[in-house]
């Protein structure tokens, strides 16, 4: 098959669980004699005249045909879009034309809409080319990629209201032309640590809530409507979860074809997990992996360890700088690919207390397929993997959950990634053949 894939780019540049599963999927479908060509966002050069560009180096380092676009639409990387015309900007279609005819594409599988022109999905459907999503995130449905803000998941409350709110703490123009410099992972921590705009700095003291202009309100609008548009050319939806599922088909309004397809890692090798019953009253360790943010529930962890304290309990945390002096937990900073087994090594228990609608979350197969007892909050779409003992609603009945006399045994079966990329596959040929149904 001849397979294009549009994603946001690869490490360094880009990071996150998108970036590395369209990378793991892309290798895997290239292995198995496919004729896989990749299209990304490129860097600002000092021409930016819209076109596509082959770029012979990252071919040669992914194993595929990667291909740049000059003059792509600006990359969003933090939350909100303060300038709505310039993510609206039309382009010769010729250009996308011409590039799926030289490739013989036969079927495109988009990883986001960020940074892509409406024009591919117009040139595509003319030409009869089959088009495939992955649910990675909401961004196209919002301009908050999480549909969360200020400690509240707005995926009931997504209207233009909440788009506006996100403009008014968006970055400026200037911080979203730097996500596409060339060499950006080497300004990405010195990004961090910038002063933030007035504006940006004044949507914190006032909440987000300022009243914004009628032209910007309007702008929002039409920019939602050109990311439904997007989404209506999409023939096909792999929704990574009936989480996710569920937030897409309340926020377009227009009925979708898909499946869920749990997502996965290369990493995942073992199929089937077992792992035994303990003892709430032997020695554990429990422990959180991800950034200290409001959104992945860091704070609710934070509570649950300091409400459960006792002899028999030791609590870690994973994932970011330490720099918070948290009292009665071992904060263990950042880990490399090297040493994710001694991580899990030292875990008896991982807990995700998610707060937002989260489209699965890998870590949750990665620390089962290391032998790791997980418990995921109800808006963590892996936590449909695991048995209803090790779902929670609130931390309070996680709690309750640890005042039980067992942690009971887990007995789940996780897709590897072989599975997984032959049921992309075939999705692909049932696509290409016309012939899609909902027994897929």
């Amino acid at each position: 098959m001849n397979i294009l894939h549009y994603t946001i780019g690869f490490q360094p540049d880009r990071t996150g669980g998108l970036v590395k599963y369209a990378t793991d999927l892309i290798e895997a479908e290239s292995r198995q004699g496919n004729d896989v060509v990749v299209l990304f966002p490129g860097t600002l050069g000092i021409s930016q005249k819209f076109g596509i560009h082959h770029e012979r180096k990252t071919s040669l380092r992914i194993g595929v045909e990667c291909f740049s676009i000059t003059a792509s639409l600006p990359l969003p990387l933090a939350s909100g879009i303060r300038n709505p015309e310039r993510f609206m900007r039309k382009v010769d279609e010729q250009v996308y034309h011409e590039f799926l005819t030289r490739n013989h594409i036969q079927i495109i599988h988009v990883h986001s809409l960020m940074g892509i022109h409406l024009e591919l999905f117009r040139v595509a459907n003319k030409l009869g080319i089959p088009i495939v999503f992955t649910t990675h995130d909401y961004f196209g449905l919002s301009t908050e990629p999480n549909l969360y803000l200020h400690g509240k998941s707005y995926d009931d409350q997504n209207n233009i209201a909440f788009w506006e709110k996100v403009a008014v703490q968006a970055p400026s123009v200037r911080r979203d032309l730097i996500y596409q410099l060339p060499g950006y992972h080497i300004l990405r921590n010195i990004i961090k640590k910038m002063p933030k705009s007035k504006t940006e700095q004044d949507a914190e003291v006032t909440n987000s809530d300022q009243d914004l202009n009628t032209r910007l309100s309007e702008e929002l609008k039409n920019l939602k409507r050109y990311y439904e548009i997007m989404f209506k050319y999409i023939d096909y939806f792999i929704f990574n979860s009936e989480v996710t599922r569920n937030v897409f088909e309340k926020n377009l309004p227009f009925p979708l074809t898909g499946k869920v397809v749990h997502v996965t890692s290369k990493d995942a090798v073992k199929r089937e997990i077992r792992i035994p019953a303990i003892s709430t009253k032997t020695s554990l360790t429990i422990g959180y992996i991800g950034p200290s943010a409001d959104y992945k529930g860091f704070f609710d962890f934070v509570k649950f360890a300091n409400n459960s304290q006792s002899v028999n309990r030791q609590f870690k945390t994973y994932g970011y700088a330490p720099s918070l002096n948290l009292n009665g937990i071992e904060e263990c900073g950042r880990f490399s690919r090297d040493e994710v087994r001694a991580v899990y090594s030292s875990l008896d228990v991982l807990v995700v207390p998610s707060r937002w609608k989260e489209t699965f979350g890998l870590i949750v197969t990665e620390a089962l397929t290391n032998g790791v007892r997980v418990f995921a909050s109800d808006n963590v779409g892996a936590g449909e993997l695991l048995p209803d003992f090790y779902r929670f609603e609130s931390i309070e009945d996680l709690q309750n959950k640890f005042r039980s006399e067992t942690l009971p045994k887990i007995e789940v079966v996780v897709p590897t990634f072989s599975d997984h990329v032959q049921k992309i596959e075939t999705l692909y040929g049932i696509m290409i053949d016309g012939k899609i149904g909902p027994g897929f």
